[in-house]
């Protein structure tokens, strides 16, 4: 028993000693106890990306291209409201009539699902489908909202905005994070939530005790 226990003390130094010999045989080996580099964090990546506002620890990205990945089939709706709510709920009896002359836009966002601190102008994107990384814009000229009494009314422009989750390539003209990195990265589930079609104009109106 004495001479197994023995022998099982040597194995660690001899295991060490077999290590050390198959490095020095492989010159790129990493000497012992070299702890693998951290890769960049995703915020500080995006946010090296052309145009970013928030500052980025990593040297500025020449490039960022967004491309599709898969539709995401969540279409949802953005409602906005063009210039004041026109009331008429002074007890008046006769009707109130004002000309719209606002416009809003609605624009294509970038965003994640998970919590990160981005600011993501510097994206461009790599649609297909014949979309466009664009806007559209509503307006209400050549509309007269006429308000009966005990009722108050807005013109609203609603959009429907179908999100699409992508890619980010991020290229930079040195390795990152240090000469040991990459020239590209990859960000993933990175969603681009574009306008389809055009926005749909109307007047919203509802008696005076409700709210919009």
């Amino acid at each position: 028993m004495i001479l197994h226990r023995n022998i099982f003390a040597l194995l660690p130094s001899l295991a060490f000693i077999l290590v050390s010999a198959a490095q020095r045989e492989d010159e790129g080996a990493s000497p012992l106890g070299l702890t693998p580099r951290d890769d960049p964090k995703i915020e500080d990546l995006l946010n090296s990306c052309p145009g970013s506002k928030i500052r980025s620890p990593i040297e500025g990205a020449d490039n960022c291209m967004w491309t599709r990945d898969n539709d995401l089939n969540q279409p949802h709706d953005v409602v906005k409201q063009l210039g004041d709510p026109l009331p008429n709920c002074s007890g008046d009896k006769q009707n109130i009539t004002k000309a719209v002359t606002d416009t809003t836009t609605f624009d294509s966002t970038f965003s994640m699902s998970t919590s990160v601190n981005v600011d993501f102008p510097g994206i461009s994107a790599g649609l297909t489908h014949g979309e466009s990384h664009t806007s559209t814009t509503a307006e209400g000229k050549g509309v007269e909202m006429n308000v009966a009494p005990g009722t108050h009314s807005r013109f609203i422009a609603k959009q429907e905005y179908r999100p699409t989750s992508g890619h980010v390539l991020i290229n930079y003209g040195n390795r990152v994070p240090d000469k040991h990195g990459h020239y590209y990265w990859t960000v993933s589930n990175v969603i681009l939530d574009l306008p389809a079609g055009e926005p749909v104009t109307g007047i919203d109106v509802k008696p005076c005790d409700q709210p919009f």
